[in-house]
């Protein structure tokens, strides 16, 4: 938290107390004491003071001026600085706000659910990489759980140099993503966590946002629901909370003595300030950090909305457009992690996930958006394992997508993508962008691909490499019409291309899917 030296006369405590002419100067929670401020951008600072009180925010040896409004609140703006620091950020008024070990370098925001939640301290061989977790110049911003009803001015915030320590609970995709960056530039960098497991997308989402299309009323239209329904599954719980916690304790107890895990404790039912509130956590948790000054946004979600996995698409694309309006950067980079494999139980007739990773997919229809592809990256031992334990390589894909996206760096980020389909007698051919190096990732023949004739049934096909194409046919099938490729909840895909990174799902055909008319 900010320092505050209390510098006001004490005559002030002798005037009239109608109005708070001796207000302190305060700053939000974010400005505190370790942050990274975004280089080569203009930096807004804001906070609150007496009304009319004029603020002046001096950061190395530059300074901006702001005058409070009738409610006390200011803004101003610092000049774009390049990378360097430590210093220290003051807003002087009839008091003075001091945040100290200030550094000016990269700045991104990580959000999402469960995936980006996962702890650096739990991720595969973290005996190695938490001891080697010591970079005084990657700082670490955890931004705790926070619902609000409405658009909050402020939410609990503080930064850490990262160390072993600070990183155990720290999202490893973040932790991993800004290390890469560091090694890459070499400068300053911020990483900002926002996450919440079990959350679905609405939470995210600002009000305003779910009011852009009459498809996300249902959502709204549930919630109600639930609200109004809460008093009484509240009384009921209550009143039935002994039964329930016998039965749990007994059952705690027999698993324990069995050696199995202990069964949940009984939870009261949804209601106010709950997760699932829509838009809630956008109002307590992401309304409060604009206009703070970000490089761009990493965004892993959607375990939670395979069932609606159709309106994903329409969802996402509001929640992109909406957070960029909030900070004012309507071409802010946006990078989307998309779903891994994993088959949740009990398995469905057909794939939400593949269902819910297109309408990820879909979201590079917005420009400047990128997507990460981890299809290759699920529990190998556990294939209904939703949180897969290799975090590294999720940070790595991410960070080479954030240097081309970014800082115009000339790497190879995305694996093959494709581009074009072309059917000819008995066989189809598809060709790839990204595709230098096509090749199998074992060296053994292609799997994951499926073709499907004039009956929409698909088949296994026999895939070729053949420059930057695949040609795909079966003898089961004579007049093929459509493709497709890791169309499952845990394919078995192997095409990569020569930067070692893999294709991503897709599919060329316009069939039904599963989840088009879940509201």
């Amino acid at each position: 938290m900010p320092i505050f030296t209390k510098t006001c006369i004490p005559l002030c405590f002798l005037l009239l107390s109608a109005a708070p002419l001796c207000a302190h100067v305060t700053l939000p929670s974010i400005f505190s004491d370790h942050m990274v401020l975004q280089r080569e951008m203009k930096i807004p600072v804001w906070g609150t003071a007496g009304p009319g009180e004029q603020v002046t925010v001096t950061l190395n040896n530059q300074k901006s001026e702001a005058t409070a409004d009738a409610s006390g609140q200011w803004k101003t703006t610092l000049p774009a600085m390049e990378a360097g620091g430590p210093y220290a950020l003051t807003a002087a008024g009839s008091d003075t706000a001091t945040v100290n070990d200030v550094l000016i370098g990269e700045v991104w925001l990580f959000a999402g659910q469960s995936n980006m939640e996962w702890g650096t301290g739990y991720v595969i061989n973290h005996d190695q990489e938490l001891p080697a977790a010591n970079f005084p110049k990657i700082r670490l911003c955890q931004i705790p759980h926070t619902v609000k009803d409405q658009p909050a001015a402020d939410v609990p915030a503080s930064w850490s140099p990262c160390t072993p320590e600070s990183v155990f609970k720290f999202s490893g995709v973040a932790y991993f993503t800004g290390r890469e960056l560091f090694k890459k530039l070499n400068v300053p960098i911020g990483l900002i966590q926002v996450s919440w497991s079990g959350t679905n997308i609405e939470g995210w989402m600002s009000h305003e946002a779910l009011l852009t299309d009459p498809d996300f009323q249902p959502l709204q239209d549930r919630w109600s629901k639930v609200l109004q329904a809460y008093p009484q599954a509240k009384a009921d719980f209550d009143a039935k909370l002994p039964e329930l916690t016998k039965a749990w304790q007994d059952a705690s107890d027999k698993a324990k003595a069995e050696g199995k895990p202990a069964p949940s404790e009984p939870k009261p039912p949804e209601g106010p300030g709950s997760r699932y509130s829509p838009s809630g956590i956008f109002n307590g948790a992401i309304f409060p950090l604009a206009p703070f000054a970000l490089r761009g946004i990493v965004w892993y979600q959607g375990e939670n909305n395979t069932a609606w996995a159709f309106l994903y698409r329409k969802e996402l694309k509001a929640l992109i457009t909406s957070w960029r309006h909030l900070w004012n950067e309507d071409d802010a980079p946006f990078i989307i992690i998309q779903l891994p494999s994993a088959t949740p139980l009990p398995p469905t007739t057909t794939s939400r996930w593949a269902e819910l990773r297109e309408s990820q997919l879909k979201g590079l229809e917005l420009p400047n958006t990128g997507l990460v592809v981890t299809i290759d990256l699920g529990d190998s031992q556990h294939h209904e394992n939703l949180h897969p334990k290799n975090k590294q390589d999720v940070g790595l894909r991410t960070a080479q997508l954030a240097e081309k996206m970014a800082y115009g760096i000339d790497v190879v980020a995305s694996g093959p993508t494709f581009k074009t389909d072309t059917v000819a007698n008995d066989s189809i051919r598809v060709q790839f962008d990204n595709s230098d190096g096509l090749k199998t990732k074992d060296g053994g023949p292609l799997t994951g691909f499926e073709i499907a004739g004039q009956d929409k049934k698909y088949i296994s096909a026999t895939a070729t490499i053949d420059g930057d194409s695949v040609v795909l046919h079966s003898d089961a099938l004579q007049n093929p019409q459509t493709v497709r490729y890791d169309w499952a909840d845990y394919p078995d895909g192997n095409l990569y291309n020569g930067a070692n990174l893999p294709a991503g799902p897709f599919r060329t055909d316009d069939f039904p899917l599963e989840t088009k008319n879940n509201k």
